[in-house]
């Protein structure tokens, strides 16, 4: 075997398959309640706050929720389960905004109210998806152009034509 070829394959056993590439089923049950449910609970609580508060912490949260649901697709190894995480978010979220809302008596500096959760719910799955497809294959590309430049090409020794 040559000094090559065991660099080529020590490379590729480094490299992180499919099946060793982490997912959220790979996470404790713990962990998977968390990220399902209470941290969507948790940003509409926040989200619900600041909806009475300042249109600007609104738009700064709102914005911090589409970089969360993209990351949050990253977890997720079909495009299918990113989905189906990110329509349970979108639903919980938009649910606690409006049961914060309602339990704070004042004006709202922006409008939000039940006729917006199926359009929460569709966001949030759409963003969870763009996370696990298209997110997630860029980085694994690049990992992958990372990798192949980490190994060196292979040299063959110099044939004579004496």
């Amino acid at each position: 075997m040559t000094e090559a070829f065991r660099r080529e394959a020590q490379a590729s056993s480094n490299h992180r398959s499919s099946r060793s590439d982490p997912s959220l089923r790979d996470h404790s049950r713990l962990w998977r309640v968390f990220v399902l449910v209470i941290a969507p609970a948790l940003f509409g609580i926040i989200a619900g706050f600041t909806l009475k508060w300042s249109a600007t912490a609104w738009s700064v949260l709102q914005t911090a929720g589409v970089i969360g649901a993209i990351l949050g697709g990253l977890d997720h190894k079909r495009w299918w389960s990113a989905t189906a995480r990110g329509a349970l978010a979108g639903l919980i979220a938009a649910v606690v905004i409006i049961c914060v809302d309602a339990a704070i008596p004042g004006a709202n500096v922006k409008a939000f109210g039940p006729s917006y959760v199926p359009i929460a719910v569709i966001m949030s799955a759409v963003l969870h998806t763009v996370g696990g497809l298209v997110v997630r294959r860029i980085l694994l590309r690049l990992r992958r152009k990372k990798l192949a430049e980490s190994v060196p090409a292979q040299s063959y020794p110099q044939v004579s034509n004496r």
